[in-house]
């Protein structure tokens, strides 16, 4: 019973993954998954082998519906592309660059 539930789970991360490919791509990327182990939850992804997720941020850019263009520029600022603090995606989302609190983005939903 405890494994059966594991590969649903399984099965549903791979409908995420395949969803957040659908909203933020305009046509389907290739996704690999860079573990090869599906008894772990922490994956990573690649999109078209070049801009990685792992299934947390998948999880909170669909959860949260961010926006593509706030979803990519939290992506380079996580990659040092940009000098700016680094933070998880929901803080980036929720917060301005001086810390307080941005109600706009945080009541999207």
């Amino acid at each position: 019973m405890d494994r059966d539930l594991c590969y649903r789970l399984n099965k549903n991360i791979e409908l995420l993954v395949q969803r957040f490919a659908e909203k933020y791509w305009d046509e389907m990327p290739e996704i690999t998954c860079v573990e090869e182990w599906s008894e772990q939850l922490h994956r990573n992804y690649y999109f078209n082998e070049e801009i990685f997720f792992n299934v947390d941020n998948m999880y909170t850019a669909l959860w949260y519906n961010i926006p593509k263009a706030m979803l990519f520029a939290w992506f380079d600022i996580q990659c040092g592309n940009v000098a700016w603090t680094k933070m998880s995606l929901l803080n980036f989302y929720q917060y301005n660059t001086d810390g307080t609190i941005n109600k706009a983005k945080r009541d999207v939903r």
